[in-house]
Protein backbone atom coordinates (compact mmCIF):
# COMPACT_ATOMS: atom_id res chain seq x y z
CA UNK A 1 0.00 0.00 0.00
CA UNK A 2 2.89 2.20 0.98
CA UNK A 3 4.24 2.10 -2.69
CA UNK A 4 0.46 2.72 -4.30
CA UNK A 5 -0.70 5.65 -2.03
CA UNK A 6 1.61 8.14 -4.24
CA UNK A 7 2.47 10.01 -0.89
CA UNK A 8 5.67 10.86 0.14
CA UNK A 9 3.87 10.90 4.05
CA UNK A 10 2.42 7.07 3.98
CA UNK A 11 6.18 6.46 2.28
CA UNK A 12 7.72 7.16 4.68
CA UNK A 13 5.11 5.80 7.80
CA UNK A 14 5.57 2.86 5.75
CA UNK A 15 9.36 3.14 6.34
CA UNK A 16 9.09 3.16 10.44
CA UNK A 17 6.20 0.64 10.57
CA UNK A 18 8.83 -1.60 9.07
CA UNK A 19 11.45 -0.74 11.39
CA UNK A 20 9.17 -1.34 14.65
CA UNK A 21 8.47 -4.49 12.81
CA UNK A 22 12.25 -5.61 12.55
CA UNK A 23 12.67 -4.32 16.06
CA UNK A 24 9.98 -5.62 17.79
CA UNK A 25 7.55 -7.68 16.07
CA UNK A 26 5.33 -9.40 18.67
CA UNK A 27 4.26 -5.61 19.91
CA UNK A 28 4.01 -4.34 16.09
CA UNK A 29 1.86 -7.40 15.26
CA UNK A 30 -0.23 -5.78 18.33
CA UNK A 31 -1.00 -2.91 16.23
CA UNK A 32 -1.46 -4.70 12.72
CA UNK A 33 -4.05 -6.73 14.21
CA UNK A 34 -5.82 -4.20 16.10
CA UNK A 35 -9.40 -4.34 14.94
CA UNK A 36 -9.51 -1.10 13.06
CA UNK A 37 -6.11 -1.24 10.71
CA UNK A 38 -7.52 -4.47 8.10
CA UNK A 39 -10.60 -1.92 7.98
CA UNK A 40 -8.71 1.20 7.62
CA UNK A 41 -5.73 -0.43 5.45
CA UNK A 42 -8.58 -1.64 3.06
CA UNK A 43 -10.36 1.10 2.70
CA UNK A 44 -7.33 3.19 1.84
CA UNK A 45 -6.27 1.13 -0.68
CA UNK A 46 -9.57 0.90 -2.91
CA UNK A 47 -9.43 4.86 -2.38
CA UNK A 48 -5.83 4.96 -3.60
CA UNK A 49 -6.90 2.65 -6.76
CA UNK A 50 -9.54 5.00 -7.60
CA UNK A 51 -7.43 7.58 -7.63
CA UNK A 52 -8.43 9.46 -4.24
CA UNK A 53 -5.51 10.00 -1.72
CA UNK A 54 -4.50 8.20 1.01
CA UNK A 55 -5.43 9.46 4.64
CA UNK A 56 -2.05 10.06 5.43
CA UNK A 57 -2.26 10.89 8.83
CA UNK A 58 -4.02 7.80 9.74
CA UNK A 59 -1.06 6.08 8.13
CA UNK A 60 1.27 8.19 9.89
CA UNK A 61 -0.92 7.12 13.77
CA UNK A 62 -0.33 3.90 12.52
CA UNK A 63 3.60 3.56 12.26
CA UNK A 64 3.83 6.04 15.09
CA UNK A 65 1.72 3.35 17.11
CA UNK A 66 3.84 0.62 16.13
CA UNK A 67 6.73 2.79 17.29
CA UNK A 68 5.69 4.09 20.66
CA UNK A 69 4.93 0.13 21.81
CA UNK A 70 8.11 -1.04 20.54
CA UNK A 71 10.00 2.01 22.19
CA UNK A 72 11.81 3.33 18.85
CA UNK A 73 12.17 6.72 18.54
CA UNK A 74 9.10 8.35 16.36
CA UNK A 75 9.63 11.56 13.80
CA UNK A 76 7.84 14.67 15.67
CA UNK A 77 4.59 15.62 14.84
CA UNK A 78 3.17 18.49 14.09
CA UNK A 79 -0.92 18.16 15.79
CA UNK A 80 -2.94 16.16 17.94
CA UNK A 81 -2.28 12.53 16.25
CA UNK A 82 -5.05 8.80 16.78
CA UNK A 83 -2.75 6.32 17.60
CA UNK A 84 -5.17 3.42 16.70
CA UNK A 85 -5.06 0.54 20.14
CA UNK A 86 -3.12 3.42 21.91
CA UNK A 87 -5.05 6.70 22.01
CA UNK A 88 -5.11 10.51 21.04
CA UNK A 89 -1.29 12.00 21.05
CA UNK A 90 0.01 15.65 21.30
CA UNK A 91 3.73 16.46 20.23
CA UNK A 92 5.65 15.94 23.77
CA UNK A 93 9.25 17.70 24.00
CA UNK A 94 10.98 17.62 20.97
CA UNK A 95 7.51 17.09 18.87
CA UNK A 96 7.63 13.20 19.94
CA UNK A 97 3.89 11.96 19.77
CA UNK A 98 2.87 12.08 24.17
CA UNK A 99 -0.66 10.41 24.54
CA UNK A 100 -3.04 12.32 26.79
CA UNK A 101 -5.98 10.45 25.75
CA UNK A 102 -5.54 7.03 26.31
CA UNK A 103 -7.96 4.49 25.33
CA UNK A 104 -9.37 2.65 28.89
CA UNK A 105 -9.26 -1.26 28.72
CA UNK A 106 -10.48 -4.23 31.09
CA UNK A 107 -9.28 -7.17 32.11
CA UNK A 108 -12.16 -9.67 33.48
CA UNK A 109 -12.19 -13.23 33.66
CA UNK A 110 -10.52 -14.27 30.92
CA UNK A 111 -11.51 -11.02 28.82
CA UNK A 112 -9.33 -8.36 27.99
CA UNK A 113 -11.13 -5.79 26.24
CA UNK A 114 -10.06 -2.06 25.26
CA UNK A 115 -13.20 0.69 25.08
CA UNK A 116 -12.44 2.42 21.76
CA UNK A 117 -14.50 6.07 21.47
CA UNK A 118 -11.66 7.17 19.43
CA UNK A 119 -10.88 5.73 16.68
CA UNK A 120 -13.57 6.25 13.11
CA UNK A 121 -12.77 3.02 11.83
CA UNK A 122 -12.96 0.79 14.75
CA UNK A 123 -16.11 -1.02 13.99
CA UNK A 124 -16.51 -0.14 10.15
CA UNK A 125 -15.37 2.60 7.72
CA UNK A 126 -17.04 5.94 8.38
CA UNK A 127 -19.29 6.16 5.25
CA UNK A 128 -20.16 2.61 6.63
CA UNK A 129 -21.74 3.93 10.07
CA UNK A 130 -25.27 2.94 11.00
CA UNK A 131 -27.20 6.17 10.45
CA UNK A 132 -28.82 6.80 13.84
CA UNK A 133 -26.28 5.80 15.91
CA UNK A 134 -23.27 7.97 16.82
CA UNK A 135 -19.72 6.87 18.94
CA UNK A 136 -20.53 7.63 22.84
CA UNK A 137 -17.58 9.11 24.62
CA UNK A 138 -17.02 6.81 27.84
CA UNK A 139 -15.36 9.59 30.32
CA UNK A 140 -15.81 9.78 34.34
CA UNK A 141 -19.13 7.61 35.60
CA UNK A 142 -20.06 6.93 32.31
CA UNK A 143 -16.20 4.73 31.73
CA UNK A 144 -17.55 3.47 35.29
CA UNK A 145 -20.54 2.40 34.36
CA UNK A 146 -19.40 0.16 31.31
CA UNK A 147 -16.92 -0.96 33.29
CA UNK A 148 -18.85 -2.67 35.78
CA UNK A 149 -21.15 -4.09 33.34
CA UNK A 150 -18.97 -6.02 31.12
CA UNK A 151 -16.93 -7.14 34.06
CA UNK A 152 -19.54 -8.52 35.43
CA UNK A 153 -21.25 -9.96 32.11
CA UNK A 154 -17.61 -11.54 31.52
CA UNK A 155 -18.17 -13.17 35.48
CA UNK A 156 -21.69 -15.00 34.27
CA UNK A 157 -19.75 -15.92 31.12
CA UNK A 158 -16.75 -17.27 32.23
CA UNK A 159 -18.88 -18.74 35.22
CA UNK A 160 -22.25 -19.95 33.41
CA UNK A 161 -21.72 -20.74 30.01
CA UNK A 162 -18.36 -22.19 29.45
CA UNK A 163 -19.07 -23.49 25.69
CA UNK A 164 -19.79 -19.99 24.72
CA UNK A 165 -17.10 -17.90 27.04
CA UNK A 166 -13.96 -19.16 25.22
CA UNK A 167 -15.19 -18.09 21.69
CA UNK A 168 -15.98 -14.61 23.07
CA UNK A 169 -12.36 -14.60 24.02
CA UNK A 170 -11.29 -15.45 21.27
CA UNK A 171 -13.55 -13.29 19.20
CA UNK A 172 -13.57 -10.07 20.60
CA UNK A 173 -10.58 -7.33 22.08
CA UNK A 174 -12.38 -4.08 21.64
CA UNK A 175 -16.01 -2.81 22.60
CA UNK A 176 -17.26 0.56 20.76
CA UNK A 177 -19.65 2.92 22.81
CA UNK A 178 -22.81 3.36 20.61
CA UNK A 179 -25.74 5.79 20.92
CA UNK A 180 -28.77 5.88 19.24
CA UNK A 181 -31.12 9.02 18.24
CA UNK A 182 -34.12 7.49 19.77
CA UNK A 183 -32.26 6.04 22.85
CA UNK A 184 -32.59 2.28 21.50
CA UNK A 185 -30.71 -1.00 21.89
CA UNK A 186 -28.54 -1.48 19.23
CA UNK A 187 -25.34 -4.16 18.43
CA UNK A 188 -23.28 -5.33 16.07
CA UNK A 189 -20.12 -6.46 14.75
CA UNK A 190 -18.35 -6.43 11.22
CA UNK A 191 -16.42 -8.93 9.40
CA UNK A 192 -13.90 -6.11 8.19
CA UNK A 193 -12.86 -5.01 11.65
CA UNK A 194 -12.82 -8.61 13.22
CA UNK A 195 -12.53 -8.23 16.79
CA UNK A 196 -14.87 -5.50 17.19
CA UNK A 197 -18.31 -5.86 19.33
CA UNK A 198 -20.21 -2.28 18.70
CA UNK A 199 -23.08 -1.51 21.06
CA UNK A 200 -25.39 0.65 23.09
CA UNK A 201 -25.30 1.18 26.79
CA UNK A 202 -25.64 -1.76 28.75
CA UNK A 203 -28.96 -1.54 31.39
CA UNK A 204 -27.73 -5.24 32.80
CA UNK A 205 -25.17 -7.68 32.58
CA UNK A 206 -27.37 -10.53 31.62
CA UNK A 207 -28.64 -8.62 28.57
CA UNK A 208 -24.63 -7.56 27.84
CA UNK A 209 -23.56 -11.36 28.13
CA UNK A 210 -26.20 -11.64 26.07
CA UNK A 211 -24.99 -9.29 23.42
CA UNK A 212 -21.25 -10.92 23.46
CA UNK A 213 -22.89 -14.02 22.47
CA UNK A 214 -24.97 -13.01 19.50
CA UNK A 215 -22.14 -11.14 18.10
CA UNK A 216 -19.73 -13.88 18.35
CA UNK A 217 -22.33 -15.94 16.46
CA UNK A 218 -21.76 -13.55 13.52
CA UNK A 219 -18.01 -13.51 13.98
CA UNK A 220 -17.99 -17.14 13.26
CA UNK A 221 -19.83 -16.89 10.34
CA UNK A 222 -18.61 -14.00 9.18
CA UNK A 223 -15.07 -15.71 9.32
CA UNK A 224 -16.36 -19.11 8.02
CA UNK A 225 -18.47 -17.38 4.89
CA UNK A 226 -14.60 -15.57 4.23
CA UNK A 227 -13.51 -18.93 3.31
CA UNK A 228 -16.04 -20.76 2.38
CA UNK A 229 -19.83 -20.22 -0.06
CA UNK A 230 -22.96 -21.46 2.00
CA UNK A 231 -25.52 -19.81 -0.41
CA UNK A 232 -25.42 -20.51 -4.31
CA UNK A 233 -26.03 -17.03 -6.32
CA UNK A 234 -29.42 -16.26 -6.42
CA UNK A 235 -30.11 -13.22 -8.79
CA UNK A 236 -32.11 -11.04 -8.79
CA UNK A 237 -31.25 -11.22 -5.16
CA UNK A 238 -34.25 -12.34 -2.94
CA UNK A 239 -35.95 -11.14 0.50
CA UNK A 240 -37.20 -12.80 2.88
CA UNK A 241 -39.25 -12.35 6.43
CA UNK A 242 -36.69 -12.37 9.38
CA UNK A 243 -38.56 -12.71 12.57
CA UNK A 244 -36.14 -10.36 14.34
CA UNK A 245 -36.15 -7.67 12.20
CA UNK A 246 -38.01 -4.70 10.78
CA UNK A 247 -36.97 -4.75 7.29
CA UNK A 248 -36.90 -7.59 4.67
CA UNK A 249 -33.82 -9.84 4.38
CA UNK A 250 -31.33 -11.24 1.50
CA UNK A 251 -30.14 -14.70 1.78
CA UNK A 252 -27.32 -13.81 3.75
CA UNK A 253 -28.54 -12.01 6.23
CA UNK A 254 -31.05 -14.42 6.56
CA UNK A 255 -28.84 -17.63 7.34
CA UNK A 256 -26.58 -14.52 9.58
CA UNK A 257 -29.67 -14.31 12.20
CA UNK A 258 -30.79 -17.72 12.38
CA UNK A 259 -27.65 -18.76 12.92
CA UNK A 260 -27.48 -15.74 15.96
CA UNK A 261 -30.51 -16.55 17.47
CA UNK A 262 -30.05 -20.27 17.43
CA UNK A 263 -27.21 -19.17 19.88
CA UNK A 264 -29.30 -16.73 21.82
CA UNK A 265 -31.67 -19.50 22.00
CA UNK A 266 -29.08 -21.82 23.83
CA UNK A 267 -27.95 -18.85 26.00
CA UNK A 268 -31.27 -18.30 27.35
CA UNK A 269 -31.63 -22.15 28.16
CA UNK A 270 -28.97 -22.11 30.00
CA UNK A 271 -30.26 -18.90 32.03
CA UNK A 272 -33.63 -20.30 32.57
CA UNK A 273 -32.31 -22.70 34.55
CA UNK A 274 -29.92 -20.37 36.69
CA UNK A 275 -32.00 -17.57 36.86
CA UNK A 276 -32.55 -16.39 40.63
CA UNK A 277 -36.34 -14.80 41.09
CA UNK A 278 -39.91 -16.30 39.59
CA UNK A 279 -39.66 -13.31 37.30
CA UNK A 280 -36.08 -13.80 35.66
CA UNK A 281 -37.11 -17.44 35.50
CA UNK A 282 -40.36 -16.66 33.58
CA UNK A 283 -38.35 -14.24 31.18
CA UNK A 284 -35.60 -16.70 30.18
CA UNK A 285 -38.31 -18.96 29.60
CA UNK A 286 -39.96 -16.90 27.33
CA UNK A 287 -36.83 -15.44 25.60
CA UNK A 288 -35.80 -19.10 25.21
CA UNK A 289 -39.04 -20.07 23.50
CA UNK A 290 -39.23 -17.13 21.23
CA UNK A 291 -36.20 -17.57 19.85
CA UNK A 292 -35.21 -20.80 19.44
CA UNK A 293 -38.59 -21.01 17.89
CA UNK A 294 -38.12 -18.08 15.43
CA UNK A 295 -34.69 -19.75 14.62
CA UNK A 296 -36.39 -22.94 13.66
CA UNK A 297 -38.79 -21.49 11.66
CA UNK A 298 -36.31 -19.81 9.44
CA UNK A 299 -33.86 -22.85 8.80
CA UNK A 300 -36.90 -24.63 7.63
CA UNK A 301 -37.56 -21.35 5.16
CA UNK A 302 -33.97 -21.10 4.40
CA UNK A 303 -33.87 -25.31 3.38
CA UNK A 304 -37.16 -24.22 1.60
CA UNK A 305 -36.29 -21.04 -0.23
CA UNK A 306 -32.70 -20.38 -0.23
CA UNK A 307 -30.01 -21.92 -3.40
CA UNK A 308 -27.42 -23.67 -0.68
CA UNK A 309 -24.30 -24.92 -2.06
CA UNK A 310 -23.59 -28.57 -1.01
CA UNK A 311 -21.62 -26.96 2.10
CA UNK A 312 -24.30 -25.04 3.23
CA UNK A 313 -26.67 -27.52 3.20
CA UNK A 314 -24.59 -29.68 5.25
CA UNK A 315 -24.07 -26.44 7.67
CA UNK A 316 -27.88 -26.21 7.54
CA UNK A 317 -28.28 -29.76 9.32
CA UNK A 318 -26.06 -29.12 11.58
CA UNK A 319 -27.89 -26.22 12.55
CA UNK A 320 -30.75 -28.42 12.55
CA UNK A 321 -29.60 -30.55 14.84
CA UNK A 322 -28.97 -28.74 17.24
CA UNK A 323 -32.21 -26.55 16.95
CA UNK A 324 -34.13 -30.21 17.23
CA UNK A 325 -32.51 -30.30 20.17
CA UNK A 326 -33.48 -27.30 21.60
CA UNK A 327 -37.13 -28.00 19.94
CA UNK A 328 -37.38 -31.34 22.66
CA UNK A 329 -36.82 -29.42 26.24
CA UNK A 330 -39.86 -28.38 27.43
CA UNK A 331 -41.22 -24.52 28.25
CA UNK A 332 -44.49 -24.06 30.73
CA UNK A 333 -47.48 -23.42 28.36
CA UNK A 334 -47.64 -19.71 30.07
CA UNK A 335 -44.25 -19.05 28.51
CA UNK A 336 -45.06 -20.67 25.18
CA UNK A 337 -48.05 -18.67 25.03
CA UNK A 338 -46.38 -15.29 25.35
CA UNK A 339 -43.17 -16.30 23.14
CA UNK A 340 -46.01 -17.14 20.53
CA UNK A 341 -47.61 -13.69 21.20
CA UNK A 342 -44.78 -11.96 21.00
CA UNK A 343 -44.08 -13.35 17.52
CA UNK A 344 -47.50 -12.56 15.94
CA UNK A 345 -46.92 -9.52 17.37
CA UNK A 346 -43.87 -8.95 15.74
CA UNK A 347 -45.32 -10.15 12.01
CA UNK A 348 -48.15 -8.29 12.27
CA UNK A 349 -45.66 -4.94 12.58
CA UNK A 350 -43.91 -6.29 9.73
CA UNK A 351 -47.11 -6.70 7.72
CA UNK A 352 -48.50 -3.44 8.33
CA UNK A 353 -45.53 -0.81 8.55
Amino acid sequence: MGDEAGDDDVASAFGLLVEAHERAPEETERVLRYPSIGCWALYALRSARAGNPAPARLMTGVAAAAAVRAGIPCPPIDDALLLPSLGYAVPGPGGRPRVVRPLSSIRAHGLHLTFDDLDPYAFVPPDAFPANASVLSLRGEELAHWSAMVGEAARILSRDHPDFHPEIREAFSVVVPLATRDGGPLSGSSRRTFGALACTRPDDPVTLAETFVHEAQHAKLSMLTQLVDLIAPDRPATLHYAPWRRDPRPATGLLQGTYAHMGVAAFWDRRRRLAGTRAETEAAHIRFCRWRDAARDTARLIAAEVPLTELGRAFLAGMNRTLDTLAARPVPPSARVTARAQATRHRHRYATP
